[in-house]
């Protein structure tokens, strides 16, 4: 993220400079992967987790990807300017070389601010002032500021934090659209071509406006903590679950299914899963509740609104009408998706395969499950207690095969 605040300067853009840089994070968090470990499940999991992620995240950030020059965010400008014929332009500017956003930026410096807003080289000057940032107005794409301090920290500290880039260029497939109004400022649309599409295919819905989605999410959070709390008290009454792997189920449990090892281990397995499912579901639940429902309008403006907090778990009819495809594309979340895709792509790059092929999409999908397994396989490696990290690895690696 450091390296991200330092504006364009070509000899720290050059290929060894950030290939160095990737060898020195992942060195880094190779080392507190391979010596660090935690007694409890949660705690391991989410050392293993953020040391992987980040990995990841730096390869995306610094080899697949130019964020410098790609990546632009939704803001709101606070002065109305007519930016709607230069907005809907975001593709074409995203293919800008250093030399061009460098020129574009210079010519802008007259503006007060000099800040580059919009994705074409001629922005308007409204979208060209920092100060005419507000949380009203019209929605407008913000490239890399290159002059202002302020506005570099505020979107490389976006950019870090967003991991299905519902407010940028880079919006993962699978989710509800974005309201009519903000398309309609984007991209210049009238309204009989914008789709308002707000329940996704997958069944990921998104919420009209901050009382539904304070609702939404605090029945998520009150049903999965009740749950959880129940399902959690009946493991204290399992040996399995404190480890002791050789005892005797519990009595609570039906005769037929205490006799039987396949009926037993399949319990267990879904209870299991159960639990990961409802507290992914609670953590993820609590982003929304404090971002729109506790922080202030004016500290994160259009991060606020309620159409940037998509749900994210789809409806698990999916899974029947898609399969394996259906779980993991469909219902589970996509949290770590963009690092997926974007490694996926770049790979389809090196090898000269066109990503929407055959080959290219089983080279995309097995990428994706790679990573998967060895984030998995991380998570499981950095518990102290026995936890066969190996397993873990083969499991989510062998998910692509059955794709």
């Amino acid at each position: 993220m450091l390296y991200l605040l330092i504006p364009w300067q070509d000899h720290l853009e050059s290929q060894p400079v950030r290939w160095g840089l990737f060898a020195a994070i992942t060195y880094l968090r190779g080392y507190m992967i391979l010596y660090t470990k935690a007694y409890t499940f949660g705690t391991g999991f989410g050392i293993g987790i953020i040391y992987t992620w980040g990995i990841i995240w730096a390869a995306t950030l610094l080899i697949f990807k130019k964020p410098k020059t790609e990546f632009r965010r939704i803001v709101r400008n606070g002065g109305g300017g007519e930016e709607n014929e230069e907005n809907h332009d975001v593709q074409r500017g995203s293919q800008l070389s250093p030399s061009e956003l460098r020129q574009s930026n210079t010519t802008l410096k007259a503006s007060k601010g000099g800040d580059r807003v919009q994705s074409t080289v001629e922005s308007s000057p409204e979208a060209a002032n920092p100060s005419s940032f507000t949380c009203r107005g019209r929605c407008v794409w913000q490239s890399y500021p290159l002059e202002s301090l302020a506005q570099r920290l505020d979107w490389v500290a976006d950019l870090g934090s967003n991991f299905r880039g519902v407010g940028w260029n880079w919006k993962i497939s699978g989710l509800p659209s974005r309201p009519v109004d903000v398309q309609r400022d984007l991209f210049g649309k009238s309204d009989n071509t914008i789709k308002d599409i707000k329940i996704a295919r997958s069944g990921i819905r998104s919420c009209d406006n901050k009382s539904d989605l304070i609702r939404h999410n605090l029945w998520i959070v009150a049903k999965g903590y009740l749950i959880v709390d129940l399902l959690l008290t009946l493991s204290h009454y399992d040996p399995y679950f404190w480890g002791l792997f050789g005892r005797p189920p519990p009595l609570y449990m039906p005769l037929f299914m205490r006799q039987s090892e396949v009926l037993l281990r399949m319990y267990r397995i879904t209870f299991t899963m159960v639990v990961v499912w409802l507290g992914l579901q609670i953590a993820l639940a609590l982003g929304p509740l404090f971002f729109a429902g506790i922080l202030g309008r004016n500290l994160i403006c259009v991060r606020r609104e309620p159409w940037f907090y998509p749900d994210h778990y789809g409806n698990y009819s999916i899974v029947f009408d898609r399969g394996l495809a259906g779980w993991w594309g469909g219902w589970w979340h996509q949290m770590v998706r963009p690092g997926f895709d974007a490694a996926g792509s770049w790979l389809c790059v090196c090898f000269n395969i066109d990503k929407k092929s055959g080959k290219g999409k089983a080279l995309q999908v097995m990428t994706a499950f790679t990573l998967s397994a060895f984030i998995h396989g991380c998570c499981s490696y950095t518990m102290i207690n026995e936890s066969l990290p190996l397993n873990s690895l083969l499991f989510f690696f062998c998910q692509s095969f059955g794709l």
